[in-house]
C-alpha cells in the first residue's frame, strides 16, 4: 500500500511542476524546446 502512495504522490508533485513551469516559462519558451530536454527534466525529478 505504501509503494501506491509514493508513485501516487510523485506523480502529483511531476504534474503539478509542468504546471508550474508551464506558467513561468510561458507556452511559447517551452514549445521551442524539444521533446528530449522535456524527458531530462522529467528525469530529473
Amino acid at each position: 500500500m505504501d509503494n501506491i502512495f509514493s508513485i501516487a504522490s510523485r506523480s502529483v508533485i511531476v504534474y503539478l511542476f509542468i504546471i508550474l513551469a508551464i506558467r513561468i516559462f510561458g507556452k511559447k519558451e517551452l514549445s521551442q524546446s524539444s521533446v528530449i530536454d522535456l524527458v531530462f527534466i522529467l528525469l530529473i525529478l
